[in-house]
């Protein structure tokens, strides 16, 4: 089952999978897994908007927030929605990428399920200010949208080991129209080296989209094992380059 949420049905819409949504669990606590759930913040603007989400994760499930702005870091620790949460704090560069692959990597590699979702904001084009709104309403809603859906993500992994990712549906807009028909987004070369440093036995291919685009999921460690068995360092990031289609952090 699939509910649509609309913005101005002519121009946007996105696909809010809230299937099992209300159904509730009662096994899934049971489980014998390590959960994280990361989040890169950046905007203190935003933060009021991610409260509901945080005060709804099930006690069990280790929360870490990713920061470089030290005002938002200083907001979360004297915050009792976060009293809970692990803060790291990460220099600014290489934005979600590198709060993932370098800040995360320690607390990802102990953790068995990982859930990875963050903040965005539209800076360039005025047009797209509502259609990446509610792009990032559908990232937060689709990942960590109810401490219901959360359990019902961990059951369909405890239930089928072959799944290795979980990610967020795409975006289709107007203005946002990265996935219809442009899904590498200039991306594609940067991509395949990148499977090749990792050494993925993978099918590649321009004329095939990505699997999904946003950084916003949920994983299974061991699957995604080659890609944090690699030494990234912060060093690996040059953010004058994310104007460039073909930017490590776009092949991620």
């Amino acid at each position: 089952m699939k509910a649509y949420d609309k913005k101005d049905e002519e121009r946007s819409y996105f696909i809010l999978n809230t299937s099992r949504r209300t159904q509730k669990n009662k096994g899934v606590r049971n489980i014998k897994a390590h959960i994280t759930i990361v989040m890169h913040l950046y905007y203190v603007d935003m933060l009021e908007r991610w409260t509901k989400y945080i005060d709804d994760i099930p006690p069990y499930i280790e929360c870490l927030v990713i920061s470089s702005n030290e005002e938002l870091i200083r907001i979360i620790e004297s915050d009792v929605h976060y009293s809970n949460i692990k803060i790291v704090k990460k220099p600014n560069v290489g934005r979600d990428i590198s709060a993932l692959l370098v800040a995360a990597k320690g607390y990802i590699k102990e953790s068995d399920y990982v859930c990875f979702v963050h903040d965005k904001k539209e800076h360039q084009d005025p047009y797209r200010y509502e259609e990446t709104d509610l792009w990032v309403h559908n990232l937060w809603e689709n990942t960590i949208g109810s401490s219901v859906y959360i359990e019902n993500v961990l059951e369909t992994f405890e239930n089928d080991p072959q799944l290795g990712i979980l990610s967020v549906p795409e975006p289709i807009g107007l203005y946002f129209d990265t996935w219809a028909g442009r899904g590498w987004y200039g991306s594609f070369q940067a991509t395949k080296d990148l499977a090749e440093k990792l050494h993925l036995k993978c099918d590649i291919s321009p004329d095939e989209p990505p699997v999904t685009i946003g950084t916003a999921l949920w994983f299974r460690t061991m699957a995604l094992s080659k890609l944090f068995s690699y030494p990234w360092d912060y060093t690996d990031f040059d953010d004058s380059k994310l104007k460039s289609g073909n930017y490590v952090s776009y092949a991620v």
